[in-house]
């Protein structure tokens, strides 16, 4: 069974010395090429990060808060989820080395929670292309009636390679190549704001994004992927296709590239 994913978003940031703020909407379709599922969903995404320069520590520090409310109107049912997700990064002199750490936890309408963490680490293979390494551990609490729990781990590899540290003056920023191994459910990925909130567990993706600036304050960025998931012992295929524009002041993108 193959489903087809739709996707829009409008993401607006803005960033200085101090910290930031980003503020998300998004809408999303997904079907089935026989049209026995539907399923719509709006995202508002609302994120709060600080810059920290410790004066006794090499590196600096990033807090950062984010906070989702995601509506789902599936064939069946009808879903309602709230998201809290705080992480703190730790980012070298030098900027070649990064620890991030992450916990989410998110309450489905359900009575249904999701606890995870995503212990990340990222470093500089060269001075154009940057390696990220992810884990994403979950564990689900049904509600008290099922008292059950069950437990999900998986492991994300990401490349991304930076036209602009070449060529200051390219229009493509980036582009990204990444996979996910392992089993991946009822989580949320902290770099795309995506909530993996399916009826299956995702067992492969891969996933290529990219970045053009099409002036200095706005950009567009793309993404495309297939992914496999597992439900009732059945596989099944998901392709998507999703493009965000990028609203970010000069002033703002300014202070972020100089720290």
């Amino acid at each position: 069974t193959d489903y087809v994913s739709h996707t829009n978003s409008l993401f607006i940031s803005g960033d200085n010395y101090d910290g930031g703020y980003t503020l998300g909407y998004s809408s999303a379709n997904t079907i089935e090429k026989n049209q026995d599922y539907d399923s719509s969903q709006v995202k508002l995404f609302l994120s709060t990060h600080f810059h920290n320069k410790l004066t006794n520590f090499k590196g600096s520090f990033t807090e950062r808060i984010d906070a989702y409310y995601l509506n789902t109107d599936k064939t069946q049912s009808v879903d309602n989820i709230k998201i809290l997700s705080p992480q703190i990064t730790w980012l070298s002199d030098d900027s070649k080395k990064l620890i991030n750490m992450g916990y989410t936890y998110s309450y489905y309408s359900d009575q249904q929670s999701v606890h995870q963490f995503t212990p990340t680490l990222g470093a500089s293979l060269t001075d154009k292309d940057w390696l990220q390494l992810r884990a994403y551990l979950a564990q689900t609490s049904y509600s008290e009636k099922d008292k059950k729990e069950d437990d999900r781990a998986a492991l994300e590899i990401k490349l991304t390679h930076n036209f602009k540290k070449s060529n200051p003056q390219s229009k493509l920023d980036y582009l990204q190549f990444s996979t996910v191994l392992g089993n991946r459910e009822y989580t949320v990925d902290p770099d795309t704001a995506t909530v993996y909130d399916s009826g299956g567990v995702q067992t492969k993706a891969f996933t290529i994004n990219s970045k053009w600036d099409i002036s200095p304050s706005n950009s567009i960025g793309l993404s495309a992927g297939k992914a496999t998931y597992e439900a009732f012992d059945q596989p099944y295929n998901s392709n998507f296709i999703s493009a965000n524009w990028t609203y970010e002041p000069n002033s703002a993108k300014a202070s972020r590239l100089l720290r």
